[in-house]
């Protein structure tokens, strides 16, 4: 089957092109560059989504939402696909970390059903839990867990029929393979991917509050085990992972993230001081030898505060190259103030900015070219 993938390239989007690379013949279109190793052709948003249809003859256009997705992108989508005999649009739909219980059609699923009967065409709406990996964690368990950290303590919040329905992305993979595969109806068709083990807001935070906290949490009625709805199944697919069965594995791999970044932090800091002390400490000698030629008609002809910031420039980048400008050029401004110039004199006399100028014209050059040498370097 020709399929062309939609939308966002992150570790769901690439995951899910390259399983099906595997028996299909798969374009990607990422909404912004992905950082995953990708198994097929791809492009990038500004595609011409029309000729990609009709040039590889696509059968199914899959369209995973990305944030901020807009209704004439979609609307462009159905019109692909109705004007290619054949072709389906499978739009896939994330639902929140947490939601209620009773589900009902959201906007995306009424659009979708709206263009299906507009243009003809053969949709399948698929409504998807929120899908998490070890890679992939949820945003509000990164917030929890910080804020169990800083308080220790925790009282659950929320209603008790607010629950979480979390899909790994292997689960979620296979599943929407399993409904490619299948025959197409005709017009518009809805489809639910959901784990198999659903659970309560109170449930998660008290598994959280466990580990982090010495807190008391009081039980619910409803434990992790009991199942408030089953998931989608098929011969080809069922769910094989539980979000509470991997929450420690998840936990362990937020906390290393977190020491990771930390260490992170406190190199850059470190590399960050020592240019800025190299900086200063070759300004300080500079301004020595500057005062040493003063002496020298000839030697004074070498503007030695413009060597500096070519210098750092081209060591540290344009950020450092600044910082040298803004040295050398107050340090130039206090030269000339020291040496009898009245203030409105030097500030109105265009010529004493000149230098000043190439100081940090040259930083902003110099660093942006040392910036990209290695940038070209990395790749």
């Amino acid at each position: 089957m020709n399929i062309l993938y939609i939308g966002e390239g992150g570790e769901a989007g690439a995951k899910l092109v390259n399983l099906l690379s595997l028996k299909n013949t798969v374009t990607a279109v990422f909404a912004e560059k992905s950082v995953y190793e990708i198994e097929c052709e791809v492009f990038y948003h500004d595609s011409d989504i029309y000729s990609l249809v009709r040039e590889k003859e696509i059968e199914a256009i899959i369209y995973l939402e990305p944030r901020g997705a807009r209704v004439d992108e979609v609307e462009k989508l159905a019109r692909c696909a109705a004007e290619n005999k054949g072709c389906r649009l499978v739009y896939i739909k994330e639902q929140p970390f947490f939601r209620r219980r009773a589900q009902k059609a959201d906007a995306a699923e009424l659009m979708c059903g709206g263009l299906a009967k507009n243009y003809g065409v053969n949709t399948l709406y698929v409504r998807t839990s929120y899908l998490y990996s070890e890679n992939l964690i949820p945003e509000y368990l990164e917030n929890i867990t910080a804020q169990i950290e800083r308080s220790r303590r925790l009282t659950p919040g929320g209603a008790a029929d607010e629950y979480c329905d979390c899909l790994h992305t292997d689960d979620f993979c296979a599943a929407v393979e399993s409904v490619i595969g299948s025959e197409a109806g005709d017009g518009f068709d809805t489809v639910e991917l959901q784990s198999a083990y659903p659970f309560r807001l109170s449930a998660f935070i008290d598994g959280v509050a466990k580990r982090y906290s010495q807190a008391c949490v009081e039980d619910y009625e409803e434990s992790f085990e009991e199942r408030g709805c089953e998931g989608y199944k098929s011969n080809d697919w069922s769910p094989e992972h539980s979000f509470i069965s991997d929450l420690p594995s998840l936990l362990d791999e937020l906390e290393e993230n977190r020491s990771d970044l930390r260490k992170n932090r406190r190199n850059l800091a470190l590399n960050a001081a020592l240019k800025i002390g190299t900086v200063t400490a070759a300004f300080a000698l500079e301004e020595m030898y500057t005062q040493f030629i003063s002496v020298s008609s000839d030697l004074q002809f070498v503007d030695m505060r413009l060597i500096l910031v070519v210098a750092a420039s081209l060591m540290f980048g344009k950020r450092y190259g600044f910082l040298a400008a803004l040295f050398c050029g107050t340090a130039s401004i206090i030269q000339s103030l020291a040496g009898g110039y009245r203030w409105y004199v030097l500030f109105y006399n265009v010529d004493n900015w000149i230098p000043i100028a190439v100081y940090f014209i040259a930083a902003i050059l110099l660093g942006i070219y040392r910036e990209k040498m290695i940038s070209r370097g990395r790749k």
